[in-house]
């Protein structure tokens, strides 16, 4: 559901904005890539948890490539602010709080 609503979001606040040099990858990061991989992570994620064939190697994938895909959109949503000359947002705090929980998993060894 979070996917679903910054992807919405992301395309109402960049349409005119400058799509500069430096401004274009992450301009083009948010048009469907990344929230596809969530989507798909999430799928993932379910067919972990009710299944419970190679459950802890499941969960260590998940985590892996939940813990990539989200800690490099922070760092997409904290260039988008710094380009944009704003605050932090509070989607970027929402991101920054699911980077955060998927690093808490991996470090603890919550497998």
């Amino acid at each position: 559901m979070f996917a679903l609503f910054i992807w919405k979001g992301k395309f109402q606040e960049l349409k005119g904005a400058p799509a500069q040099n430096n401004y274009y990858v992450v301009r083009h990061a948010f048009d469907s890539g990344l929230l596809e991989l969530i989507v798909i992570l999430t799928l993932f994620g379910l067919y972990v948890a009710f299944s419970k064939h190679h459950y802890v190697k499941g969960k260590v994938i998940f985590l892996v490539i939940g813990m990539g895909i989200w800690t490099g959109y922070l760092a997409l949503f904290i260039y988008r602010d710094y380009l944009l000359s704003q605050m932090f947002t509070m989607q970027t705090a929402l991101v920054f709080a699911n980077a955060v929980s998927f690093w808490i998993d991996i470090l603890a060894g919550d497998f």
